[in-house]
């Protein structure tokens, strides 16, 4: 942008965007000049777009680009602001939107005769409806071209209490030490995704409170898509309240909060979100007619769903033909189906309901598998559990992860259960969730053959 009458105005305009939208000011990417800090940041691709409040300065910078062998909009988008009385140079078209000067001084000589004919005969407001005039230098970034995962669940605040045994009917439990952090499901597993290098997007609701900042904070330094998360007013964002003993385990409390009001009329109106979809993982911890409706929209759009049955004793059938993947534990197995007497048993009449995968976790006894064509146990990684809490979220965010770079299904849940071994054997969640590059290193000295055989595949 150029100093101008202009300047101001588009710069509070696109301060109440970001602020609409939960996104901070990076003042960082507020340029006056075409200079080398604005090419670096486009050729490391800090910039996927470029918006530009002069016409004939977005002329001058496509051309610089084209000169630099960079392709628009491939490389990134240029969208221009543009006056109806401009001069448009002979160049291919830029995407714009026109500001009709002409118009709103054809209304300015309106308003002044009626003042002078009749004083009191009132005229209306100009307004004018902004819509592009074409969109061709607007893409997708080349990056977000490749099928996302989405998430869909609870959003928490996670308030954690480390004590010697756990609390008991009558007797007083004493912390020896407290933390925060964020949390829940849908947070765990959408920053786990992310940090194995996918593109994430996440649906939830939080609340009007300052733990909300403190959400979409995290997300956005986490490289998540927070569009779809909703600022509840008048309600609070979810806490849990989680207890952990020595050995690891733990207990929790949810205060739900924003969570208890998340419809499925909100997810119905972030289906924008589910496009372009590889996998989409879906937890119970919101009301369960949000979580009907994810899976339904997920797969009218063509996504995998991997679907976590935590703090629900009961589902709809219909939920179940839409659902790829299962991933219970024993206890919530067992919850689910309390007639029925062994595992096998419980994962046979979940494939009768039409789910494909059934996984359920058995903690340090690893996991127990079983589709239509096969079952087998997988055993757990050889890691010390200093916290459980976040070992299925782990699991089920590398499991969609390496799922969708193309790994069979034997192999990404023995991948996913070193991302859930590296989990438990550090404090909180977030903190504990294992990046791409640290998950592959470590897989290479144990298995080899694991990732070895998949690289090509990456680099391709």
């Amino acid at each position: 942008m150029t100093d101008g009458r202009r300047k101001d105005a588009f710069l509070s305009g696109y301060q109440k965007c970001l602020f609409d939208n939960q996104l901070p000011l990076d003042e960082t990417l507020i340029f006056q000049e075409l200079n080398d800090s604005l090419i670096y940041k486009i050729n490391t691709q800090q910039i996927s777009g470029i918006v530009s409040s002069h016409y004939l300065k977005a002329w001058e910078f496509y051309q610089l680009m084209n000169s630099l062998h960079y392709n628009i909009p491939e490389d990134f988008s240029l969208i221009s602001l543009k006056n109806d009385m401009s001069e448009a140079p002979s160049i291919p078209e830029i995407s714009t939107y026109t500001v009709l000067n002409g118009d709103f001084g054809a209304y300015l000589c309106q308003k002044l005769i009626s003042l002078i004919d009749v004083p009191e005969s009132p005229v209306s407001p100009f307004s004018q409806e902004f819509k592009l005039d074409n969109e061709t230098t607007i893409s997708i970034p080349s990056k977000l071209n490749a099928p996302k995962i989405l998430v869909v669940g609870n959003i928490n605040l996670d308030i954690y209490l480390n004590v010697s045994q756990m609390p008991d009917t009558g007797k007083t439990v004493t912390a020896s030490t407290s933390s925060v952090y964020p949390g829940g499901k849908g947070i765990n597993q959408a920053i786990g995704a992310s940090k194995l290098e996918h593109h994430v997007a996440l649906i939830g609701n939080v609340g009007s409170d300052l733990d909300s900042d403190t959400i979409y904070r995290t997300l956005n330094e986490s490289g998540v898509d927070s569009f779809g998360v909703k600022r509840c007013f008048n309600a609070n964002t979810g806490k849990a309240y989680i207890f952990v003993e020595s050995g690891g385990h733990s207990m929790i409390s949810i205060l739900a909060g924003a969570n208890n009001i998340c419809t499925a009329d909100d997810i119905r109106k972030s289906e924008h979100l589910f496009q372009n979809t590889g996998y989409c993982l879906i937890q119970s911890e919101i009301p369960i007619e949000a979580v009907l409706e994810a899976c339904r929209i997920a797969q009218k759009h063509h996504a995998k769903t991997i679907l976590k049955p935590s703090a629900c004793s009961r589902f709809p059938e219909e939920l179940f033909t839409y659902v790829d993947i299962i991933i219970p534990n024993e206890d919530e197995l067992q919850v689910l189906f309390p007639e029925k007497a062994t595992l096998e048993e419980r994962a046979n009449l979940l494939l009768e309901y039409g789910v494909e995968t059934v996984i359920v976790t058995r903690g340090e006894r690893g996991s127990y598998v079983k589709t239509r064509e096969w079952e087998d146990t997988f055993p757990a990684a050889s890691f010390t559990s200093v916290d459980a809490t976040g070992a299925s979220d782990a699991f089920a965010s590398a499991l969609a992860s390496y799922l969708l770079y193309g790994y069979t299904l034997k192999e990404a849940i023995r991948i996913a259960t070193y991302a859930a071994g590296f989990c438990i054997s550090r404090e909180g969640v977030v903190p504990a969730l294992i990046d791409k590059n640290s998950l592959e290193s470590y897989i290479s000295q144990k298995e080899p053959g694991l990732i070895s055989s998949h690289i090509n595949h990456h680099l391709s």
